[in-house]
């Protein structure tokens, strides 16, 4: 999980626990840790008096560090000025952190920290009352849930809402979105239009990923969706299956062939072994 910047409380810019799937992490991201840009080639300076030394730093480093480069430098080559192209931009070295900031953002390293620390406030305000929000539809999620789950997973169905309703970062938006799907699927559309419409709701990577995994353990359907959508990473060599996804999908088949059998009033002695797979979650 990509982390989000801000004050460690020691002047540096530091980390915190924020997910990057929410749409201001990538403001976060372009605004804490500016990188070199371009082809990483030298390109012809401004300040002709100061050698070029861009192709000797590092690309992904941030202002504070790339300033501390080239003054070590500089040092080493007797105090000869040594510059950098920083975000289309010179940094030069003997430059002051303030300097720095303000040539690439325009604002000094305090104005910059504040920035952030307003952006920080404003995405704990946002978890806050999106987990107020999550919290307060709970019953509703949970009851909408019962007209497609069989009745042995009713508990392991309402643990599930609560545990992603806890979650500050669309906890709600995930649920809802595998509900949709869920229905698709027992309105016996194909499992090739559901994954379709699972890529077309509005989720991160991480969320797609939960909203699978809901499915699969709460649709009458999820094994199929599930192996369907796997095999479509696989040819697309983006993943590989191991023997114990193999046997965790198989068994997921079976506890749901024996609930269905169940649900038809079919004594299935031999589908005992997988009511624990009723509390999974």
């Amino acid at each position: 999980m990509e982390n989000i910047p801000h004050n460690n409380g020691s002047g540096e810019t530091g980390a915190d626990s924020f997910n990057p799937s929410l749409k201001s992490a990538s403001d976060f991201d372009s605004l804490a840790h500016p990188q070199i840009e371009g082809d990483g080639k030298a390109e012809e300076l401004s300040a002709p008096e100061a050698i070029d030394v861009t192709d000797e730093l590092p690309r992904n480093i941030d202002i504070e560090t790339a300033i501390k480069s080239l003054d070590e430098i500089s040092k080493e080559r007797g105090g000869q000025a040594v510059s950098m192209k920083f975000k289309e931009k010179v940094l030069r070295s003997g430059m002051s952190v303030d300097e720095a900031y303000m040539a690439i953002l325009g604002v000094t390293k305090a104005q910059h920290q504040e920035r952030l620390d307003q952006l920080h406030a404003k995405h704990e305000a946002e978890q806050q009352q999106a987990a107020l929000e999550g919290e307060a539809r709970m019953p509703e999620l949970i009851e909408a849930g019962k007209a497609y789950i069989y009745p042995e997973r009713q508990n392991a169905w309402e643990k599930c809402v609560e545990r992603y309703l806890k979650e500050p970062d669309g906890g709600a938006a995930v649920i809802d979105a595998a509900l949709r799907i869920i229905k698709l699927l027992e309105d016996d559309v194909s499992v090739e239009d559901a994954q379709a419409a699972l890529l077309n709701e509005n989720l991160s990577g991480g969320g797609m990923y939960a909203a699978r995994e809901i499915i699969f353990s709460f649709s009458k359907r999820g094994p199929e969706f599930y192996k369907s959508s796997r095999a479509k990473e696989i040819r697309a060599g983006v993943a590989t299956v191991t023997d114990e996804e193999k046997i965790r999908v198989a068994r997921r088949s079976l506890a749901n062939d024996h609930l269905e059998l169940k649900s038809l009033g079919v004594d299935d002695p031999d589908g005992e072994e997988f009511e624990a797979y009723n509390d999974e979650i």
